[in-house]
């Protein structure tokens, strides 16, 4: 992980996992039926033995942002684009295709303990 990226927070905390397996799943990446559950799905890219993304589920896990942070940089480097267009692509498509229009896309979607923390900048 690059330690000098920093993605705001707040639209990483925005992306819906749905959204983002849905994402894989459309880009070619096959799920790990064996190796995933609930909590947590596991995704491998046939074209790259190497490419594995583990993409939490649950966003009440403690370092819920970091991971999602990892996931964006795994698919930034398997598709030789930057984080920052990973996100940008996910959050418009996340917003396009919500029911509610835009708005469901935004942090207040979220529930449980992730919600009420502060804005800062994932590492």
């Amino acid at each position: 992980m690059n330690p000098t990226l920093r993605l705001p927070i707040d639209r990483v905390l925005a992306l819906d996992p749905a959204a983002i397996e849905a994402y894989l799943l459309a880009q070619g990446w096959e799920a790990d039926r064996k190796a995933s559950s609930r909590q947590a799905g596991v995704y491998r890219l046939p074209a790259d033995p190497a490419a594995e993304i583990l993409l939490p589920r649950d966003r009440d896990f403690v370092d819920y942002a970091l991971r999602l942070s990892e996931v964006l940089q795994a698919l930034a480097a398997a598709e030789r684009r930057t984080a920052w267009q990973v996100l940008e692509d996910l959050s418009a498509q996340q917003a396009g295709a919500s029911a509610n229009g835009a708005a469901s896309a935004t942090p207040a979607g979220r529930s449980g303990a992730s919600a009420k923390r502060p804005k800062r900048d994932v590492s």
